[in-house]
């Protein structure tokens, strides 16, 4: 097992006979199951960054319809809110972006870019 920056990874040696390719083979693997040994450049980091968040547009929308109050908002509010974050207050003060539920998609970009990039790092050590 392999620390990350918010999930596991793991590397799995497999051997020439149970590979079916004749050789033996490393094998990345992430607790979300996506395909991450593209990474080789920044570029390819940016990239599947930006996939990613994509991908995930249509998950925040309903999980924001999930609550009352935003459950009859028009698209343009949730389009917002998936760009800008939804504010969240303790006592009074407002909490930083990275501790909200629905964060902007400024801080969600780095977070998964400093995942990813942990990955590539990961990537880079391996003889291949």
């Amino acid at each position: 097992l392999l620390g990350a920056t918010s999930h596991w990874y793991a590397m799995v040696a497999v051997g020439a006979e149970q590979s079916g390719t004749g050789r033996p083979q490393l094998w990345l693997c992430d607790s979300y199951n996506k395909p991450l040994t593209s990474l080789c450049m920044a570029a390819d980091v940016d990239a599947m960054v930006e996939r990613l968040l994509d991908s995930r547009r249509n998950a925040v929308y309903e999980s924001l319809r999930r609550s009352p109050e935003w459950a009859h908002r028009p698209e343009q509010h949730l389009a917002g809110a998936f760009e800008q974050g939804v504010q969240e207050w303790w006592k009074g003060t407002l909490k930083a972006p990275l501790f909200w539920q629905h964060r902007p998609l400024a801080v969600r970009r780095e977070l998964k870019r400093q995942e990813l990039m942990d990955v590539r790092w990961y990537l880079q050590r391996v003889p291949g």
